[in-house]
């Protein structure tokens, strides 16, 4: 492969030059992955893009897999432990980018709403994080006391849950700390995760 650029100048123009800085440093345009894995089984070199029109995606090749760069913004349904959704109104969102993991959203809590214990939710899509790499904000509203809690993120051990730690005691954020969690209180994340 080249070296990533040429600036070309009078000269024949090889095949080889043709593939490394024309063909394979374009965006290719396919229908879908199973027409692009097609079109370039045996062909393929780390850094090559392609977009598929059927799902709206940019890629690129990683030199093992094609990784989207990014992805639009899908509603996802947040699996939570220890914690009873009931009535509450949840907005969740998460895309990729560039290989990474991002998932936002906000829970505000309803009558029927209940937890016990440390609350915490399941990576999406079943996917395993680089743990160490993780970050991500989050605040609690508490609108009893209209006061706001700021949230860090941390991902457990099993790589696989996300829970938040606040700054008013540096605990985990549970059913009753840094607040006893009521009605129209609001929980907010935002998170980018590095996939393993």
């Amino acid at each position: 492969m080249g070296s990533g650029f040429k600036d070309f100048t009078a000269e024949v123009l090889t095949s080889a030059d043709f593939d490394n800085y024309a063909v394979r440093q374009s965006v290719m345009v396919f229908a879908s992955t199973s027409a692009r894995d097609t079109a370039l089984s045996g062909n393929l070199e780390e850094g090559m893009h392609a977009y598929n029109t059927d799902d709206d995606e940019l890629y690129y090749y990683s030199g093992s897999a094609w990784v989207p760069v990014y992805t639009p913004w899908v509603d996802y349904t947040p699996a939570w432990s220890n914690l009873t959704v009931g009535n509450a109104t949840v907005v969740a969102k998460a895309r990729y980018e560039l290989g990474d993991l991002r998932i936002r959203g906000k829970i505000t809590w309803g009558s029927t709403t209940s937890a016990s214990g440390v609350i915490y939710q399941t990576i999406p899509y079943s996917e395993t994080s680089d743990a160490a790499g993780a970050s991500g904000s989050g605040a609690l509203n508490d609108d009893s006391a209209a006061r706001i809690y700021p949230l860090i993120v941390d991902i457990a051990s099993s790589d696989t849950q996300i829970n938040w730690f606040h700054a008013e005691t540096g605990g985990t954020l549970t059913d009753s700390s840094p607040v006893t969690l009521a009605q129209d209180d609001v929980i907010r994340w935002d998170i980018k995760i590095p996939v393993a």
